[in-house]
């Protein structure tokens, strides 16, 4: 048995989220491919590492910092407990940010 949906009212299996988070993953056209996303929401704070920056919402604050494309690994390892993999991501791939050989 699958989690009720509060927003939907309807039961949520895990196939549900499955096929949701492939969809999501996979499609050309979804913005996940398009764009590094992590995000971790907390007791006190939410934290979103989306591409370069690094956005924080606490106690009804917003802060945004730019980070170095450098410094995305140790980013989201020390904030999300990610570990990025070597070369590039599949958004560098997608977007062409990576010249071409």
């Amino acid at each position: 048995m699958g989690a009720v949906d509060a927003r939907r009212g309807r039961r949520r299996d895990a196939w549900d989220v499955e096929v949701a988070n492939h969809f999501t993953s996979t499609h050309p056209e979804s913005v996940f491919r398009r764009t590094l996303t992590i995000q971790r929401s907390g007791r006190h704070e939410r934290v979103i590492l989306r591409s370069s920056m690094l956005t924080r919402y606490r106690d009804g604050w917003m802060t945004e910092e730019s980070i170095d494309r450098a410094q995305l690994p140790r980013v989201a390892r020390e904030l999300f407990g990610v570990e990025l993999p070597d070369g590039p991501l599949v958004f560098d791939m997608e977007c062409g940010a990576l010249a071409s050989s």
